[in-house]
């Protein structure tokens, strides 16, 4: 009697660590993926022991389009093992001699954007597999051991991320298939609640993470702000790079400030009205009808999808410059802290009614250092003003302006209250004062513009 083909092809679809082999914990559903079910695989785009780092300063500047191109898995060589996720094939004892079998990714699109890689014996070398790779009968019998990464992370307009796996089967008494679909890991942003291990500016730290045996293993990822001529957003991929930490870029947005890290936030992990957020939620700010140049590529992740925010009011225009999220010991684990311009107006006539009009407002003295040898915004140190808090208060503009500034801050208070359920009580209300800017903020050679000349800055 003939032996029936079964082909069986199992990656870690319950998410739970491990690759199920003789229940149906990771065989029921294995084709479909949704955000609570289906196995997950890393990008891989670290650059262990700074491989193509070095690469990058030994000779002249490359364009930015080529920053990216050398990481970990820009060729078929597998550099840090332990960011593989694991592929398996049920063995097949009773397979009749002759049998052979392969394993592949049909998909044009998909087979371009990952890798895979067998392991023939325990702790022994991976080998890189392509699609005309096949697999003697003893090695289909012993089952194989397989792993899988990706080579870029889900782009808009690109891939998405997804790699529907084949196995198949040959025999002289027929063929048998079976597939298994997994998914590269959205590239996510920290919140307030994560360690504090690097400030932002010209880049947005995150992360990519999928399921271990031993606990989640992820991969430290640097957002570079897409302001292509930025000059300081090449050192994430010359200088910050290494084992375990990749870098990534979406090219194409201006050097307007509104594509500064600054004006990325994350909201931390909550739920509200029946939707659970556990990474979070980003916050964008907008400059009118003008959007942050990565909100395409935040949606393409599917995970933390950016709330956007009024930021046209500022003159930087950073949602960062009114808005933060502090850790809390309280049942949601977290405050809203907002900017509030009437409380630093009722301050300041709370010290003058107690006498202290006459005081300066800012007791710092101007700066002693020397300013440096060039003209560029930063370089040149900002007079401190010698205005006292009476004058402050007789200046009718000022006040104008805070009560402007007040009614934009309510209304992004409006949204993020909708979006969360975030109560009065949960929000810290910080006394602060903005003021008409009066100076240039355009980068040599940069023929962007800014918010406008009547804009507000703290």
């Amino acid at each position: 009697m003939a032996t029936i083909l079964k082909a069986d092809i199992r990656a870690d679809t319950d998410r739970d660590g491990l690759v199920d082999l003789s229940g149906t914990s990771d065989s029921e559903g294995k084709t479909t993926w949704t955000a609570d079910f289906g196995a997950i695989f890393l990008p891989n785009i670290g650059d262990t022991d700074k491989r193509c780092s070095k690469a990058l300063l030994k000779g002249p500047a490359v364009s930015n389009e080529k920053l990216d191109r050398c990481n970990d898995a820009s060729d078929n060589t597998l550099r840090s093992e332990q960011f593989l996720a694991p592929l398996r094939t049920v063995p097949m004892p009773d397979l009749p001699n002759g049998a052979s079998g392969r394993v592949y990714v049909k998909d044009q699109v998909q087979r371009s954007n990952v890798r895979i890689f067998h392991q023939a014996s325990c702790n022994g070398n991976w080998t890189y597999i392509d699609g005309n790779s096949t697999f003697s009968t003893a090695a289909l019998r012993k089952g194989l051991v397989l792993g899988i990464d990706g080579r870029d992370v889900r782009r808009p307009n690109g891939w998405d991320g997804r790699a529907l796996v084949t196995f198949n089967v040959k025999s002289f008494n027929g063929t048998s298939s079976d597939s298994v679909m997994l998914r590269v890991a959205p590239v996510l942003t920290h919140t307030h609640l994560d360690p504090v291990q690097q400030a932002q500016d010209f880049l947005e730290p995150g992360f990519a993470s999928m399921p271990g045996p031993d606990g989640p293993i992820s991969l430290r990822i640097m957002i570079r702000s897409p302001q292509d001529e930025r000059v300081a957003g090449r050192q994430l991929f010359e200088y910050y790079r290494d084992t375990g930490i990749g870098a990534v870029q979406q090219l194409g947005g201006s050097r307007d400030e509104i594509n500064s890290g600054g004006n990325i936030e994350t909201i931390p992990p909550y739920e509200f009205n029946g939707t659970s957020w556990p990474a979070g939620r980003l916050i964008l700010g907008n400059h009118g009808k003008q959007s942050h140049a990565m909100l395409p590529f935040f949606r393409a992740q599917e995970t933390q999808d950016p709330l956007l925010l009024d930021a046209d009011w500022l003159f930087a225009g950073h949602v960062d410059e009114f808005v933060q999220f502090l850790p809390a010991d309280s049942e949601r684990g977290w405050v809203m802290v907002v900017d509030d311009p009437l409380a630093g107006v009722k301050m300041l006539q709370q010290i003058k009614a107690s006498g202290h009009g006459s005081r300066r407002l800012f007791s710092r003295n101007n700066d002693t250092i020397p300013a440096n040898p060039c003209n560029n915004f930063g370089c040149q140190p900002i007079p401190v003003e010698s205005t006292t808090i009476n004058e402050i208060l007789a200046n009718k503009d000022l006040i104008s302006v805070q009560e402007q500034c007040a009614k934009r801050i309510e209304a992004n208070m409006q949204i993020l209250k909708q979006a969360t359920g975030i109560t009065d009580e949960e929000i810290i209300r910080l006394p602060s004062l903005f003021k008409r800017i009066n100076f240039d903020f355009n980068f040599p050679g940069d023929n962007s513009t800014t918010n406008g000349a009547d804009s507000n800055n703290n």
